[in-house]
């Protein structure tokens, strides 16, 4: 079954904000693909664990912050950032 992917206006922010700018901007754009993808698949599966319902992944250049309700079927992005 699949998940609703939610991306809070803060995390869509820094998204394009890290999208802008990039030196290469669609490194950028297929790692927040390919998460987006894997959120919507298998949310469980991505990354680790954090306090309560986080978990912290990465797909450079990106890493991310993001909540998962099992009962709601929703991810939630909180916060994305630039990895080195």
């Amino acid at each position: 079954m699949k998940y609703t992917v939610v991306w809070k206006q803060a995390a869509e922010d820094e998204l394009a904000e890290l999208w802008t700018e990039a030196a290469d901007r669609n490194a950028v754009r297929q790692a927040a693909d390919r998460m987006e993808q894997l959120l919507a698949t298998q949310p469980l599966a991505l990354g680790e664990s954090r306090t309560g319902s986080m978990r912290i992944a990465f797909e450079a250049p990106l890493g991310m912050f993001f909540n998962v309700s099992k009962q709601d079927r929703i991810v939630s992005v909180v916060r994305v950032w630039r990895v080195d």
